[in-house]
This record gives structure tokens, C-alpha cells and sequence, in this order.
């Protein structure tokens, strides 16, 4: 089994123009972890935090842009990084229920499920 992790996300949901080309946004990242899930036979993918923050679109929308588009990734288990706490606990709480996979350690007594799994009582 292959495990993938990405970690800083921080929103880049859309292609953005770097001094050095284009980073693909979720589309090519999701493509990407297709891709190697296909080549390994399966893969398991982990996030480590900082994926739901960090774009224009989270701070007009009051932080909820970020975990409507997660809800597109095939991410199976995600831990919390600081910045999906921006908006308090209760908010990552609330978002964080609606993900198809969660995994958020930091808020009291969080249920961890990952992607296709029952909820467990607490981590």
C-alpha cells in the first residue's frame, strides 16, 4: 500500500502563476494522486494540516469556501493544522462534520473517520 501525504495546502484550489511556472490547484493534485493510486494498486491519502486556509475565497465566505471545495478531494484522513482553527473550534467542528473523511485530533474529543469507515468514539 502506498501512502501520500500533502501538508500547506493552504487553499490552493485554483492554478496559480509562479516565477517557475504553475502550480496545478486541486484538479492537478487530484489527477496526480490518481495517477499513483492507479500505479501502486491503492494508496492511502493523508493530509497534515493547513489544507482549508489561505485563499481570498476562505475570507469572503467566513471560512466555509475552503471545506465546500474539500468536499471534491479524495483525502481520506486529514489532521488540523493551525490554520483550519482561524475561524475557532465550533467552526472547524461544524465543517468538519460535513467532510466525507475526518480526522481532526486538536478539537476535544473529535471523532477520527476515515474516508468509508463508521465513526470511532474518540481519539
Amino acid at each position: 500500500m502506498r501512502v501520500l501525504t500533502t501538508n500547506d495546502f493552504v487553499g490552493s484550489f485554483f492554478p496559480q502563476a509562479t516565477s517557475y511556472g504553475e502550480l496545478p490547484g486541486a484538479v492537478g493534485l487530484q489527477a496526480t494522486v490518481d495517477d499513483l493510486r492507479t500505479e501502486a494498486g491503492g494508496a492511502l491519502w493523508i493530509d497534515t494540516g493547513d489544507l482549508a486556509q489561505g485563499c481570498a475565497l476562505a475570507a469572503l465566505s467566513d471560512g466555509a469556501w475552503p471545506f465546500l471545495a474539500l468536499r471534491e478531494l479524495s483525502i481520506d484522513a486529514a489532521v488540523v493544522g493551525n490554520h483550519e482553527l482561524d475561524w475557532g473550534a465550533d467552526h472547524l467542528r461544524r465543517w468538519n462534520a460535513e467532510l466525507p473523511s475526518r480526522c481532526w485530533p486538536p478539537t476535544s474529543r473529535s471523532a477520527c473517520r476515515p474516508r468509508g469507515c463508521s465513526p470511532r468514539t474518540s481519539v
